[in-house]
């Protein structure tokens, strides 16, 4: 049997656990499938990749609803009416604000990808007015469970719901009111740590592989501020 060694897991594994290359020298490339697709896994999840994943997903939604539409689904609230460069000022606003927290649940987003298990807590684009299309004012970052769990409810829907709930269980209702309104609160409240924290310069951001990296960024900047005033007083 004839075998390749793998430079990751220093395995010698048969060539069909190789994955055929048309660059790399002998045809397969030097790493195993495995430890490629976790390597896959690493780069997919990286801050930039995963919103660049989720606009490309956004883009091309209303064409895959139309393509399996067989019950003349509605499509026209599924255009995608907000350039690449919205979506990640849109982003950044919002992160500013909540940084990786769900504004719906509360919880903190992930962006795990290319393990094929489910992951409730991934980071997901939902449109605040069900009726409209994706346009820069009407969308938001939501955990995955979240988007399931809000559904396709419509505007009115959420305001009847408001109105009964004021009416029927008044006191339970406006005491989770105000346990929102602390929790968004207190998220706003860093939203300026946030602002500085998150790297203007694209390039930069493309670099960073965890949302940790992000947070470096911000401290080289620091850094580096810092000395240039060192610098200049100095002279």
């Amino acid at each position: 049997m004839n075998l390749r060694h793998c430079r990751n897991c220093k395995k010698d594994l048969p060539l069909n656990a190789f994955t055929i290359s048309r660059r790399a020298s002998g045809g397969d490339y030097y790493s195993c499938k495995k430890c490629r697709s976790k390597k896959d896994a690493i780069s997919k999840s990286s801050p930039y990749s995963y919103l660049q994943d989720l606009y490309r997903k956004v883009q091309i939604r209303k064409k895959r609803i139309e393509e399996k539409n067989s019950f003349g689904a509605r499509t026209d609230n599924k255009v995608c009416m907000i350039t690449q460069d919205e979506f990640h000022e849109r982003f950044v606003a919002q992160f500013e604000v909540f940084g990786l927290m769900c504004p719906l649940s509360g919880v903190m987003m992930t962006t795990i990808r290319g393990d094929k298990k489910p992951h409730p807590y991934n980071m997901t684009v939902d449109r605040i007015d069900n009726d409209a299309p994706y346009t820069r004012n009407n969308i938001m970052f939501i955990s995955k469970q979240a988007n399931t769990d809000k559904g396709s409810i419509s505007l009115y829907s959420i305001a009847a719901l408001d109105v009964f709930c004021s009416f029927l269980f008044p006191n339970k209702y406006n005491s989770i009111k105000r346990w929102v309104d602390d929790n968004l609160r207190e998220s706003v409240e860093y939203g300026h740590l946030r602002q500085k924290i998150f790297p203007c310069d694209r390039e930069e951001f493309k670099k960073c592989k965890t949302w940790e990296d992000v947070i470096k960024i911000n401290e080289k900047e620091q850094y580096k501020a810092m000395k240039e005033k060192e610098k200049n007083e100095t002279q």
